[in-house]
């Protein structure tokens, strides 16, 4: 009887556990989308830097003088082939960090290139004017990602420290008021210009996500987040933070027995 019990308390624990994990999920993929959003518009497509995600929209026009069903699949192609095209210049301008941007030496373009094969093709849309309209997404980090066009110089070798019972589940630095703008590698210096920490792109790591509020953030990060104010955006492009004299301490003392690969936001303004 009584393994009987404990089973079935086990089997309740779990099913209470599902429904959390559950409910954060909803929670994540939700309105706080709407409502917390870093969004960067463009004039080819939108940098995403919450959900780590650029997105794009192409055209094609039905050419004249053929089926409809072959005017569809014009179209269509056309719509794609204008899509691509408008991805790889948007990449071309996103910054990696501080003084770098993504676009700029042939190397780089060809990794580009390589880079944008990976984006996901929406469902077209076809309009009453005979015109196509597809989107398209590339994540910023992971797999088939747009961190995989940069160059190996730029990609930073995991530390491979181990979290520790009672470590921080990730890391938050509030730059909210200071200017600070969005990139795929931003570093956390102290006052003398020495980095703290910098770890949004490697082996082990999940990247970056910007939010413009604490509690958007924290759904992010686990129940344990170390939170900390910066005190001034730095650098040409205003991409890398950095801390005071305390919370600098603070960084230093938790990345000894933390691993903050997993989980890096930044708060910035909207």
């Amino acid at each position: 009887m009584v393994k009987r019990k404990n089973k079935a308390g086990m089997a309740s624990n779990g099913f209470r556990a599902l429904l959390r994990v559950l409910f954060f999920l909803l929670a994540l993929s939700g309105p706080l989308h709407a409502e917390e959003a870093i969004v960067e518009d463009l004039p080819l497509g939108q940098i995403d830097w919450t959900r780590g995600e650029l997105q794009v929209k192409g055209i094609g026009n039905r050419p004249e003088g053929v089926l409809p069903l072959q005017g569809q699949q014009l179209a269509r192609r056309s719509a794609i082939a204008d899509a691509f095209r408008k991805l790889l210049g948007l990449t071309d301008k996103i910054r990696i960090s501080n003084q770098k941007a993504l676009g700029g030496s042939e190397s780089a373009r060809i990794r580009l290139e390589a880079a944008v094969k990976g984006a996901s093709i929406g469902e077209p849309r076809f309009l009453s004017d005979g015109s196509a309209h597809v989107e398209l997404s590339l994540p910023l980090f992971g797999r088939r990602s747009l961190a995989q066009a940069l160059p190996p110089i730029l990609i930073r070798k995991a530390e491979g420290r181990p979290s520790s019972r009672g470590s921080r589940t990730g890391l938050i630095v509030d730059a909210r008021g200071l200017g600070c703008r969005p990139s795929l590698n931003p570093s956390v210096l102290d006052l003398g210009g020495r980095e703290l920490y910098g770890g949004a792109i490697g082996p082990g790591s999940e990247g970056i996500n910007y939010f413009s509020s604490l509690e958007a953030a924290g759904l992010r990060s686990g129940p344990r987040p170390l939170v900390l104010r910066a005190i001034r955006a730095s650098g040409p492009l205003k991409t890398d933070l950095v801390l005071g004299e305390e919370e600098a301490k603070r960084l230093s003392v938790e990345e000894k027995r933390s691993s903050f690969r997993k989980s890096f936001c930044v708060l910035i303004d909207r």
